[in-house]
């Protein structure tokens, strides 16, 4: 399907890229999420496609024609498709990034790859399937001595960055309670889509795959540090999830999940996540929202809606009904009830939050590889979201409280591939 992705070269030119020029390879470009990064780049200054690689030809040929801004050179992208493109592209010593949106399944043994090869690598998340994978990649890219980053985009919403920002600033206080809600609903024409969607051990469950993103908002908001202890229960309500091929496997992923997460100074944040819920096409929506609470102060931080874009303060200063960027990439931020500027609303431009964020954490990685600086959302951080997800798991299926240090220490947990309900 075609995209309208014109209106944002303007405002990509006027926010740049690296600092020097950098050449990407985009891996799973023409997959349901890796043509974002593929847009992305494609209209960032400084940043030089050269290679795409996939499966299929066609899809990745269409995929340039329809996922690039307007005025990139597609004859110059070299296509590397089928069984032997990825260690054909791999040879390729032009190539300085590779940017992966592949399933997480194979994160790890093309991650140890690339490493090999001499190339930095930016994945989509989760980093792995397991500790002990997470490991191995960090272990791989270290001794490389080259950049391994993980695609956790929401971080990159201003409201998340907003939020981050008044509790940095010790505006907001301790933070004492909190609630993580994730509903995402999904049918048919999901289930269908992939052949590893809803497929535990291809990581398609719905805490891995589909709420690590606000696990993930909670540890950069709350510091994973400060996260003592989970006590979790998981479950599979919808055992009827249809498959488009009688070869697939069946669809037997957690897709409901609830936890407790304990606090070291004696709050909580609670969490309720599940892909069973408003899944009928009437109804379905995406409902995704973080609160939290400080004690002493009662100021109270609420971060939701279908695409987390609600940002609300309450107690503080003023309320704030909407944080946005401008276009010279600044976060800026609205008094309640008011909408944001005519640039969004009455110019044609498309929804902000499709490929905003994916462009400035990339933006971010190519910059810190040109100028040899670490990236800070790196291989350790990404392990960091992944131990939450195995706490859960391991949780649930010894029904008992697990140390979140255990599980990042390898002393505790399997690989989510394992927990099978």
């Amino acid at each position: 399907m075609s995209r309208n992705l014109s209106q944002y070269a303007t405002i990509f030119a006027r926010w740049g890229g690296p600092s020097q020029e950098v050449k990407v390879a985009l891996l799973g470009a023409s997959g349901s999420v890796g043509w974002k990064s593929l847009a992305a780049v494609s209209g960032m200054p400084n940043a030089k496609i050269v290679a795409v690689v996939g499966r299929n030809r066609e899809r990745l040929e269409k995929t340039l024609k329809e996922d690039t801004l307007p005025g990139f050179d597609k004859s110059k992208v070299q296509i590397y498709a089928g069984e032997r493109g990825f260690e054909t592209m791999l040879r390729n010593e032009e190539i300085q990034v590779i940017i992966s949106a592949t399933p997480s399944k194979v994160h790890t043994e093309q991650g140890v790859a690339i490493a090999e090869a001499g190339k930095n690598l930016l994945i989509e998340k989760p980093l792995a399937l397991s500790i002990p994978e997470c490991n191995i990649l960090i272990d791989a890219f270290r001794r490389a001595d080259k950049q391994l980053g993980v695609i956790f985009q929401l971080r990159y919403n201003p409201e998340i960055r907003a939020l981050k920002r008044l509790i940095q600033e010790g505006n907001f206080g301790e933070i004492g309670m909190g609630h993580i809600l994730v509903q995402k609903g999904r049918d048919e024409r999901y289930w269908t889509k992939k052949e590893w969607f809803g497929v535990q051990a291809e990581g398609g469950d719905a805490v891995s795959n589909q709420s690590i993103h606000q696990l993930d908002n909670m540890l950069y908001l709350v510091c994973f540090e400060q996260i003592d202890s989970v006590f979790a229960l998981c479950q599979i309500l919808d055992r009827n999830r249809p498959v488009a091929d009688p070869s697939w496997r069946s669809k037997d992923a957690t897709d409901s999940a609830a936890a407790l997460f304990k606090l070291n100074n004696g709050g909580w944040i609670t969490a309720h996540m599940s892909t069973a819920e408003n899944k009928h096409a009437e109804h379905r929506n995406n409902i995704q929202s973080i609160s939290l609470t400080s004690t002493g102060s009662n100021n109270y931080i609420k971060l939701g809606g279908e695409k987390t874009d609600q940002f609300e303060v309450i107690n503080l200063e003023r309320i704030w009904y909407k944080a946005y960027y401008d276009e010279d990439g600044e976060v800026r931020f609205l008094p309640e009830k008011e909408t944001p500027p005519a640039t969004w609303r009455k110019k044609g431009l498309p929804d902000p939050y499709l490929l905003f964020s994916h462009y400035r954490e990339i933006a971010e990685f190519l910059d810190c590889v040109a100028r040899d600086r670490r990236f800070p959302l790196d291989g350790i951080e990404a392990k960091k979201s992944l131990s939450l997800v195995i706490a859960i798991y391991e949780s649930a299926v010894n029904q008992q409280e697990i140390k979140l240090a255990d599980v990042f220490e390898n002393k505790v947990g399997r690989s989510v591939q394992d927990y099978l309900l």
